[in-house]
C-alpha cells in the first residue's frame, strides 16, 4: 500500500510539474489550429470573390454574343450581299467581345464581316452544344485559316465569333488553382483558367475538390453559365516567416491566439496601407522617366512617368501592386497629383523647350472625372510654365462607366491643350468602340501585340490592321515594349512615323540621368 501510494503521489507530482509545459502545447496547438482554420477561410473566401468576377465577365461576353446575332437578325438586307455585310462589320466594329460576324446557309458559313463572302462555303462541325436554339462550338478551326481556333456561337442564319482576347485580362486562380466557365449542367466548356487537369465535375456539374483543396460554385440567372473553381486551402507554413514566429510567440505567451492571428494577417496590409498613405500625403514618391523615341531616325522626342515607391523599411513595392493599393485607399487622384507636380517640377526645364518635347502621364478614368485633377493639370502647367500641349495624359481604365462624363471631360482637358492617348490599345476594353466615341489624340499599342511585330505570328495581322488604322486615323502611334531591332523595323515599316518605347530605345533612369536628346545608339545604354 505504501509502495502503491508513493507511486500515485510520484505521479501527481509529475503531472503538476509538467502542467505548465502540457499548458503550453495545448495552447500552441489549439492556436495553430485556429490559425490554419484562418489560412483555409481566407482561401475560401479570395476564390469566392474570384469566382463572381469570373462569372460577372463571363455574363458579359454572352450577353454581347446574344446582342450580335440578335443585330445581325434584324438585318434587312439580302444574306452576304454588299450592305448585309457593311452591318456585319458595324456590329462587329462595336462590340468588345466579337471578333467576327457571318452568315450560314444549311449548316455551312457563306460569309463574315473579315472574310467576305467565301468562295466556298464553309461545312461545320456538328455543334458541342444546343441551348434554346443556341448552336456552341468550342475551339474550332476559323474559316480561312485552320491554324486559328475559335469559339462560335449561331441562332438562325447568324453566327458570332468570340473574340480570342474576350478573357485575356482575367487571371488564374491563386497557388496553383483552376477553374471552369461550363454551363450549368457541366456538360459543355467556355473557358477554363489554371489547374484544370484535376477538377472532375459530377453529373450536376458540382465540382469535388480535389485533396487539400476547397471550391466554389456560383451560376448566371440569366443564362446557361456556371464558375466552377478550386485553389489550394492553403498552409500556415506557407505564410511569411514573421507571421509564423508572431503567432508562435503569441502563443508561448499565453496569448489569444484567433484573435491574434487575425491582428498578424490584417497588420502587414495594415502598415503597408499606413506607409503609403503617409507617403502620397508627403509627397514621398520617387519618379523614373523611360525615353520615347521616333523609331525611324531614334530621336528622342518626350519620355513616360513611371511612379516608384520604397517604404521606410527600405523595400521597393511594384507599381503593380501600390498603385491598386492607392485606388482602394481612395488615394489613386491623390497619387496621379503628386506625379503630375514632381514631374513637372523636375523635368519642366526640358518640357519648357519649346520643341515638341512632352511628357507623358498616366490617368485613370476615374483621375480625369475628377474636376479637382483637372483644375490641379491646369493650374500646374502654368505654375510651372509648361504648355498643356508638352502633357499626354494616357488613359488606363477600361471601365466605361460614366461614359458621357469621360467624354465631356476629355474635351475640356482636348480644350484646355492637353493631348490623350489611348493605353494598351489593341487588347481588353481598348477596341474600336472607343475610337469612335473618345475625343482621341493618339494610341499607345499594346506590349504583347508590339513582340508580335515582324513575325509570323496571327497576331502579327491584328498589328498591321491597327498600325493601317492609326495611319487612316491619322492618329499618332507608340509602341510599347520594343525589345529587340526587329521590333522596331517592323514597326517603322508600317508607321513611319511611330515612336518607340522599350528597354530598346532606353531604360527608365532618374531625371537628372536622362539623355540630352541626341539621338539613340546601343552603346549609350
Amino acid at each position: 500500500m505504501r509502495k502503491s501510494s508513493a507511486k500515485r503521489r510520484s505521479l501527481r507530482w509529475a503531472l503538476l510539474r509538467s502542467a505548465p509545459f502540457l499548458l503550453g502545447i495545448a495552447v500552441v496547438a489549439s492556436t495553430l489550429a485556429a490559425a490554419q482554420l484562418a489560412v483555409t477561410q481566407r482561401a475560401k473566401v479570395e476564390l469566392a470573390d474570384y469566382t463572381v468576377v469570373l462569372l460577372e465577365h463571363a455574363q458579359d461576353v454572352a450577353r454581347a454574343g446574344v446582342d450580335g446575332l440578335n443585330k445581325a437578325l434584324l438585318i434587312d438586307a439580302a444574306p452576304c450581299g454588299d450592305e448585309d455585310l457593311a452591318e456585319l462589320r458595324l456590329i462587329a466594329f462595336h462590340s468588345r467581345y466579337i471578333k467576327d460576324v457571318g452568315r450560314l446557309s444549311n449548316g455551312q458559313l457563306i460569309c463574315t464581316a473579315i472574310w467576305g463572302r467565301l468562295p466556298t462555303p464553309v461545312k461545320l462541325v456538328a455543334p458541342n452544344r444546343l441551348v434554346r436554339g443556341y448552336s456552341l462550338w468550342r475551339s474550332v478551326a476559323a474559316p480561312g485559316d485552320g491554324r486559328i481556333k475559335v469559339d462560335l456561337a449561331s441562332y438562325g442564319n447568324a453566327i458570332v465569333t468570340t473574340a480570342p482576347t474576350a478573357f485575356e485580362r482575367m487571371a488564374v486562380p491563386m497557388d496553383g488553382g483552376g477553374a471552369l466557365v461550363v454551363t450549368r449542367d457541366g456538360r459543355h466548356r467556355f473557358q477554363s483558367f489554371g489547374a484544370v487537369q484535376e477538377m472532375s465535375l459530377g453529373t450536376n456539374g458540382a465540382l469535388t475538390p480535389s485533396a487539400g483543396h476547397v471550391a466554389t460554385r456560383a451560376c448566371s440567372s440569366e443564362f446557361d453559365i456556371c464558375v466552377v473553381a478550386q485553389t489550394a486551402s492553403g498552409s500556415l507554413w506557407n505564410e511569411p516567416s514573421w507571421t509564423v514566429t508572431s503567432i508562435l510567440a503569441l502563443a508561448l505567451a499565453g496569448g489569444a491566439g484567433s484573435g491574434a492571428l487575425l491582428k498578424v494577417f490584417q497588420g502587414r496590409r495594415e502598415a503597408l496601407d499606413l506607409m503609403l498613405t503617409r507617403a502620397i500625403r508627403h509627397g514621398d514618391i520617387d519618379l523614373v522617366y523611360q525615353p520615347l523615341r521616333r523609331l525611324s531616325d531614334r530621336q528622342m522626342i518626350g519620355v513616360e512617368v513611371l511612379a516608384r515607391w520604397r517604404t521606410l523599411t527600405g523595400s521597393d513595392v511594384s507599381p503593380d501592386t501600390f498603385v491598386p493599393m492607392a485606388e482602394h485607399l481612395k488615394l489613386g487622384t491623390e497619387l496621379a497629383k503628386v506625379v503630375v507636380a514632381k514631374s513637372l517640377d523636375e523635368i519642366g526645364w526640358r518640357l519648357r523647350c519649346g520643341d515638341g518635347f512632352y511628357a507623358s502621364i498616366n490617368l485613370s478614368a476615374q483621375d480625369i472625372l475628377s474636376i479637382g485633377l483637372r483644375q490641379f493639370l491646369l493650374a500646374q502647367t502654368k505654375i510651372y510654365g509648361v504648355s498643356a500641349s508638352a502633357i499626354v495624359l494616357e488613359l488606363t481604365e477600361r471601365s466605361t462607366a460614366s461614359q458621357q462624363l469621360l467624354i465631356e471631360a476629355l474635351r475640356e482637358l482636348e480644350q484646355a491643350g492637353f493631348r490623350v492617348y489611348l493605353d494598351d490599345f489593341g487588347t481588353g476594353y481598348s477596341n474600336f468602340a472607343y475610337l469612335a466615341d473618345l475625343p482621341l489624340a493618339g494610341l499607345k499599342m499594346d506590349r504583347r501585340l508590339t513582340r508580335a511585330a515582324g513575325t509570323h505570328s496571327p497576331a502579327s495581322h491584328a498589328v498591321e490592321a491597327i498600325c493601317a488604322m492609326a495611319k487612316a486615323l491619322k492618329l499618332p502611334l507608340v509602341a510599347e515594349g520594343v525589345e529587340t531591332e526587329q521590333q522596331a523595323i517592323a514597326m517603322c515599316r508600317l508607321v513611319p512615323d511611330a515612336v518607340g518605347q522599350g528597354w530598346l530605345l532606353g531604360k527608365p533612369c532618374k531625371a537628372g540621368a536622362l539623355p540630352a536628346g541626341e539621338k539613340f545608339e546601343g552603346r549609350h545604354l
